[in-house]
């Protein structure tokens, strides 16, 4: 049985801040999975480098208020494949482990991600050994018990060398999007509009489509590299431009949006190209980080607010409440590294706040040093926005927060 607490069993802390204290006050368990006899749990860790790429998996989320989804993995061997990925249905009231299921995978990422009423969605990506260009992609739905309720063959005739699937969640968690594409770029990491894109919204309770949506090169004023994040009705595009010396381009970062059926809207723009991928918080606003600020836009175009970070510090990872009042947003900073000696630097987490948008306020802030949340490889917001749950070093605790 996992081990629960109402504090951090094994880290030592001689002085106690008030901050720590207020934290603690509203810690209501732990959980630590190292109980389980998990000597090697690892992560989806965190990489700026990837943050553009955004995937939608969640190692951490709410499904409803009373169910909390966590996942981790663990090599099977002394290497790093094949991996053994363990998902534990817990209890968000008293973080009692109420179902586990285990899955062998040879590829570094099987996505998974929450849907409603204790349902989650598992996206595979195998490749056998003996055909590793073809691989078997699938979509699984899950039920609270952990039964597969229906399954979604992700096949097509493309190259399966260049060929990308994606599937997402909505922040209102009332439809699972599907991209698929062929890859451009180094490793064919972004999908190519020249090339046609596909996006599909599915319902979750039932994976059947509810709206289609085609992206065609010609009919596309975006280059390859442009990220995109989806709400139940609507797309937001993001576009990062360098400077170009040879004609004189500046830099600068561009938002668009559009619903399904709309054109391109032009929303935002900075001749600060260092932006995170916009996302969708509820159904009519976005986030984004820019530089050492992160602006909160409605669709309609109307700014909400700017919140200043730290110096060298940025916004990462977003997670909206399921019912769009709230959102928890991650700001980190880069440590270490030394370009004479070829040594990149790392991330290093800062704090987690959270932003009421009924209020148009920060309503809460956990510090990193204060609650030992130096990594942190997940973090998630209840659909009622009152609970935050982070996921650290094999531990995944619960915060009720401030009404």
């Amino acid at each position: 049985m996992l081990g629960i607490s109402s504090f951090r069993a094994g880290v030592s802390r001689p002085r106690t801040s008030r901050a720590e204290e207020r934290n603690a006050e509203r810690r209501q368990w732990a959980v630590d999975f190292r109980s389980l006899g998990l000597k090697r749990i690892e992560t989806w860790a965190w990489s700026r480098d990837l943050q553009p790429h955004l995937t939608g998996y969640e190692n951490l989320a709410f499904s409803g208020n009373d169910l909390l989804l966590a996942s981790f993995r663990t090599p099977e061997g002394k290497s790093y494949s094949p991996w053994r990925v363990t998902v534990v249905l817990l209890d968000a009231a008293r973080g009692t482990v109420l179902a586990t299921k285990e899955w062998s995978t040879r590829e570094r990422e099987l996505g998974l991600f929450s849907t409603r009423a204790g349902k989650f969605i598992v996206r595979t990506d195998e490749r056998p050994p003996d055909a590793p260009l073809r691989p078997k992609r699938e979509i699984v739905l899950y039920s609270p018990k952990l039964e597969a309720l229906k399954v979604i063959s992700l096949q097509s005739s493309a190259p399966e060398e260049y060929e990308i699937w994606r599937a997402y969640v909505t922040p209102t968690r009332r439809s699972i999007v599907l991209e698929h594409g062929l890859g451009t770029g180094s490793e064919f990491q972004w999908l190519d509009p020249a090339r046609g894109i596909e996006v599909q919204w599915l319902d979750p309770d039932t994976l059947q489509p509810k709206a289609n949506w085609a992206w065609t090169g010609p009919q596309t004023p975006f280059p390859s590299d442009t990220g995109l994040h989806f709400s139940d009705g609507s797309i937001v595009a993001t576009i990062r431009n360098r400077a170009k010396l040879s004609t004189g381009e500046k830099a600068s970062c561009e938002i668009y949006v559009r619903s399904i059926d709309g054109p391109w809207k032009p929303l935002f723009r900075s001749e600060d190209f260092r932006c995170s991928i916009a996302q969708f918080v509820n159904e009519d606003t976005v986030v984004l980080s820019v530089g050492e600020k992160v602006h909160l836009l409605r669709i309609d175009g109307r700014a909400l607010t700017d919140q200043r970070l730290g110096k060298d510090e940025f916004a990462h990872e977003v997670r909206p409440s399921a019912n769009g009042r709230r959102f928890a947003i991650a700001v980190a900073t880069l440590k270490g590294g030394n370009a004479l000696l070829d040594i990149s630097s790392h991330e290093v987490l800062k704090r987690i706040m959270v932003f009421d948008l009924s209020t148009n306020s920060w309503v809460y802030s956990m510090d990193s040093k204060t609650m030992d949340l130096k990594y942190v490889s997940g973090f998630a917001l209840s659909p009622d926005g009152l609970r935050l749950a982070v996921m650290s070093n094999g531990f995944v605790e619960l915060y009720g927060l401030p009404d």
